[in-house]
């Protein structure tokens, strides 16, 4: 059996590992993972008006894309796995964390066009 003096090492021991887990745990507070991107994208006559842009996104920002198409459809985020349902002429904004690193295509599913590329990093 332990002594008096060996347990109270023992205890003391126990205490400090898990104060120092619950504070690497809790953390500042701050919520808030990163930026906030915004990605707008207009559908027209087939097109992407502007063009099919490249966006740089960072890892951990909030991506906040809004789609305004001139036909229904589904526009779909790969590798996030987020399909988004479009009606003619009323935007459509998701919001999403880029908690996955890498070349994101966004791409209508009925007529496949390419609407933007995210290059989360």
């Amino acid at each position: 059996m332990p002594s008096s003096s060996s347990r109270a090492v023992l205890t003391a021991a126990i205490a400090v590992l898990l104060t120092l887990l619950l504070v690497s745990c809790s953390g500042s507070g701050d919520t808030s993972s990163g930026e906030v991107v915004t990605v707008e994208i207009e559908l027209r006559d087939g097109e992407v008006v502007g063009g099919t842009q490249r966006v740089e996104v960072g890892l951990d920002d909030e991506v906040e894309l809004t789609i305004t198409s001139d036909v229904d459809d589904e526009a779909h985020v790969h590798v996030y796995d987020i399909t988004i349902v479009l009606r003619a002429g009323e935007p459509v904004t998701t919001t999403f964390p880029a908690d996955i690193g890498g070349m994101i295509p966004v791409h209508l599913h009925h007529d496949g066009i390419m609407l933007v590329q995210l290059a989360v990093a």
